[in-house]
């Protein structure tokens, strides 16, 4: 997700803590603010608490996409350079320079961080950036896909469908299994251990969680639990800890036990479910045709809908942020989802900060901020 423009989030954070309710004033105009003047001006007027911290700043190409992960900011530029850049101290930590431009997310995990160019994989350590794999693979992923110290797990299309493999220490694929149907949503690496599984879920209604065996390991892993919707599983899986939330074109929000494959509960909507919920510490956030609708994580009630609402950004100190339909960035209450203030700019684009949906990075230009 890239980000941009820190005057905007600054007025829209300060329009917030002076409580405006008026959304029929906005939105705000800002104009582009990348200038040194006005990060300090929008620092004086959010004071300290809301001091946007430059912490890189690169005199190359444009920010292009932030993946963060464990306390680190992983940017992708322009140039097909990727930072690491470490949260809590601003330190730059490593660069890597790509030959070819992904056409896919960064796949980011504990050791290792991937990126898929069509058919071209390259993987390097998360704590050094060494280059460990850069070849092309013999089929082209049909989705991203989750990596561990030694594996990457990705599906393909045209062989059946399947859950595929690849040793990351060598790039050659491994085992596969068979999915009933077309794998578009990105498989899911969760747990460590023996609890270590991953999840895909098919366009003909199933989802499997499979034991997470090595891409050497000579049989696949053994199906722990399968579980079948009544429509297409096209949209990515989300997922926190102990829970696997599967958005369906059956029109329901399933939130299956990640272990056994237990539902949860059920959220239903009146039309199809065609993109994943982002998912915070309370909350799960679905997208629906023309809004956003908050659900409470452990009932699967809902709390609120935001008519509008194209995308859940972040929650900060109370508030729910969204992009809009528009590209504009609304901010909410996050108790009773009432619109406090929205704001409008070119560059304005967040990310969380933490694994569970709050806190914030933002970049302006070339420029990355965090902030306190």
């Amino acid at each position: 997700m890239t980000m941009r423009s820190s005057l905007a989030f600054s007025a829209v954070l300060l329009l917030a803590a002076a409580g405006c309710s008026s959304a029929g004033k906005f939105p705000v105009e800002i104009p582009d603010p990348n200038t040194p003047e006005a990060i300090a001006t929008a620092a004086s007027l959010t004071g300290t608490a809301w001091e946007p911290v430059r912490i890189h700043e690169q005199t190359g190409a444009s920010i292009v996409s932030i993946e963060v992960h464990a306390g680190t900011a992983y940017v992708l530029d322009s140039a097909n350079t990727v930072h690491s850049i470490d949260l809590a101290t601003g330190t730059h930590r490593w660069v890597l320079f790509l030959d070819r431009t992904p056409t896919r997310p960064m796949l980011v995990g504990k050791d290792r961080v991937g990126f898929l160019a069509r058919a071209h994989l390259t993987v390097c350590a998360t704590t050094t950036g060494t280059r460990l794999l850069d070849r092309d693979l013999d089929f082209t992923p049909s989705a991203g896909g989750g990596l561990t110290l030694d594996t990457l797990y990705t599906a393909s299309w045209g062989d059946s469908y399947r859950l595929r493999t690849v040793s990351l220490y060598d790039g050659w694929p491994g085992w596969y299994h068979a999915a009933g149907g077309p794998v578009t949503a990105s498989p899911l690496v969760i747990g460590s251990g023996a609890d270590q599984m991953v999840y895909v879920a098919a366009q003909d209604g199933s989802v499997m969680a499979l034991e997470a065996r090595p891409a050497t390991a000579d049989v696949p892993g053994n199906v722990a639990w399968s579980y079948r919707t009544l429509g297409k599983n096209a949209a990515n899986l989300a997922h926190d800890d102990q829970t696997v939330f599967v958005a369906s074109e059956d029109r329901a929000l399933y939130a299956l036990n990640r272990l056994v494959g237990s539902v949860s509960w059920k959220w239903f909507s009146d039309q199809p479910l065609t993109h994943a919920p982002a998912v915070a510490a309370t909350r799960v956030y679905q997208p629906i045709p023309g809004a956003v609708v908050a659900i409470d994580k452990a009932t699967g009630d809902t709390v609120y809908t935001f008519t509008g609402g194209q995308r859940y950004l972040t929650t900060v100190s109370g508030h729910d942020l969204f992009e809009c339909e528009d590209g504009q960035i609304a901010v909410l209450n996050a108790g009773n989802g009432v619109e406090i203030a929205r704001v409008r700019s070119p560059l304005l684009d967040i990310v969380a900060s933490n694994e569970d949906g709050e806190g914030l990075v933002f970049s302006c230009g070339k420029n990355l901020y965090l902030l306190k």
